[in-house]
């Protein structure tokens, strides 16, 4: 076994070099005091910068800046320079509230050089300062969808660092743990001061993620969609029974917890949530049950595309969109067909930025019609590639023939020509309904604004015109909207009070030579959602107000609005 070598007499380690040689350590006779270079470094550094802000501020004069060779004497120097804080602190109200902590200095070693580059401390937030600063981190985080994981990336740190040098960057423990729950007890009591003594539409909407099938019970007070629970109902049958049980210890904490007046509940029409609405009527039957409107205009669509005819050109449409998005060299080619039409047009008709296709998803409502519309757009670029182009187009899918067979020249050269006019009039079908599925999915959707839409969609489609010449596609989408409309039974009096009290339509908005919309029937309408919402006899007394302010014909009405309109 090999000895360890012996230290020769009067040889010092090399080892300390890595230090500096004080005094005398105490009362020791035989010991110097032995400061690791480093640290000495680093606090000189750190001394010499708060010494630069001081000679700044006027609160020390230059003469008294730290030596350079004097290195055994920083603790001197560190005190002078407290002192002065001190007393600059004294006569300025303005830094009586900052913290006389400093941040050590930010060290970055290189792992190839021992060298060091310093970052300036700074003064620490205030401890109301820090609690901001970490709630918006929490937001800016989550806003960006980003993992809390990425909070301790090594360049976070330091971009944090550099320029928020006061603050101190919370880890991922910390957000996901202390900060995320005081954030969320913060919402909630914010939350039930909001909503108090409030009237709210809840609703209720499922999904699944990898793992879980969930149910979100939310609420809308003043127009804002709010949160309330989320149910984890993997272990559950999927059936309207379950979810009624969720839905009402749900409705119980609305009322009773957050005390808001809950006066309607939607949901969609799909699964267990199609039989939640009557069930909920029977328990409930002074509240109003209503569909989701933007799923049911989407259901319309669905009907409409079913078509055997309109079918088979979204088919083509499809597969024209996927090849193009599959073989970057054609549609690099179909770019710069496109260039070369913008160049000859006019100044004002130009193009700002040349176009792609947009492929149409099934769970992102009218992305139908915005495809359909980029493709006729594209059509007449698409055609002068094909004529001008046609070879390249078909290498571009590859060289074999069964690539060629499956490039889109053969299609777009014996069929676009021919379905350019019906590829027009889809994106005309299919544009209003698209509008429609946008306005009945808003947060501040009312229950007129549905009423119109549906009324506006029925007109379209039933009236003769250019712009709808297909009997076959208008009878199939009335049919439609009129089962949906006839699905309501006697919800239906809520859609039409909404627009009866609305002060711009009123009265006007009805045809008066139907019976039940003429004055008698409005007056029952009226007496009808009345004895329903507040729990009475239909033959009970009804605010006459209700009726008459809002049945004036001659100045609300259709006479006297017609009469405003020639004048």
């Amino acid at each position: 076994m090999a000895s360890k070598p012996k230290k020769k007499s009067g040889v010092e380690d090399w080892r300390w070099g890595a230090f500096w040689k004080g005094k005398l350590y105490q009362n020791d006779k035989h010991h110097k005091e032995a400061r690791c270079r480093g640290e000495v470094a680093l606090e000189e550094a750190r001394l010499k910068e708060e010494q630069a802000e001081k000679i700044r501020r006027g609160a020390i004069q230059p003469r008294d800046a730290l030596p350079g060779d004097k290195l055994h004497e920083l603790a001197l120097w560190k005190q002078k320079l407290e002192a002065a804080e001190r007393d600059e602190s004294g006569s300025d109200n303005d830094t009586t509230s900052a913290t006389a902590t400093t941040s050590q200095a930010v060290v970055k070693s290189n792992k190839r050089q021992a060298t060091f580059e310093l970052v300036a401390g700074a003064k620490r937030f205030r401890k109301d300062h820090q609690e901001d600063f970490e709630t918006d981190i929490l937001k800016l985080w989550t806003s960006l969808n980003a993992s809390f994981n990425s909070v301790e990336h090594p360049f976070v740190r330091h971009f944090f660092e550099k320029w928020v040098p006061g603050a101190h960057t919370p880890g991922r423990d910390a957000l996901s743990g202390r900060i995320l729950d005081s954030e969320v007890l913060s919402i909630e009591a914010g939350r039930t001061s909001e909503m108090k003594g409030e009237l709210a539409t809840a609703s209720v909407d499922g999904w699944s993620t990898k793992h879980d099938a969930v149910q979100q019970v939310s609420c809308n007070v003043k127009g804002k969609e709010i949160p309330i629970k989320l149910h984890i109902t993997t272990k559950e049958r999927k059936t309207s029974v379950n979810l009624l049980t969720h839905v009402m210890a749900d409705i119980v904490y609305l009322t009773t917890v957050l005390c808001v007046t809950l006066v309607a509940f939607c949901c969609d029409s799909g699964g267990d949530s199609r039989g939640l609405r009557p069930l909920l009527l029977n328990l409930m039957p002074w509240i109003l049950t209503i569909p989701c409107w933007a799923h049911q205009i989407n259901l319309v669509v669905k009907e409409y595309i079913g078509c055997s005819d309109v079918t088979a050109i979204l088919a083509n449409c499809l597969k024209i969109i996927n090849w193009f998005s599959s073989h970057k060299r054609a549609l690099l080619m179909l770019l710069e067909e496109q260039q070369a039409i913008n160049e000859k047009r006019p100044p004002g008709q130009k193009w700002e930025r040349l176009k792609r296709f947009v492929r149409a998803g099934i769970t992102r409502w009218g992305t139908h019609a915005l495809s359909v519309r980029r493709l006729a757009e594209l059509q007449g670029a698409l055609l002068d590639l094909i004529n001008h182009r046609g070879e390249d187009l078909e290498s571009a899918g590859g060289d074999d023939e069964e690539a060629r067979e499956k490039s889109c020249r053969g299609y777009s050269t014996n069929r676009l020509g021919e379905d350019g006019p019906i590829l027009d009039r889809l994106s005309r079908y299919l544009t209003p309904l698209a509008v429609a599925s946008n306005v009945t999915q808003g947060a501040n959707t009312r229950l007129d604004h549905v009423l119109i839409t549906l009324a506006i969609l029925h007109y379209r489609y039933s009236t003769d015109n250019k712009t709808f010449d297909c009997a076959a596609h208008n009878a199939v989408i009335c049919t439609s909207l009129a089962k949906r409309w006839k699905a309501l039974k006697h919800d239906q009096d809520f859609y039409i009070l909404a627009v009866f009290f609305n002060p711009f339509l009123r009265a006007f908005f009805f045809n008066d030579e139907i019976h039940s919309l003429s004055r008698i029937g409005l007056y029952h309408v009226v007496k009808r959602v009345y004895a329903r919402i507040f729990k009475i006899d239909e033959d009970s007394a009804v605010p006459s107000v209700l009726f008459l302010s809002n049945i004036s014909i001659t100045m609300t009405g259709r006479d006297g609005i017609r009469a405003r309109k020639w004048r």
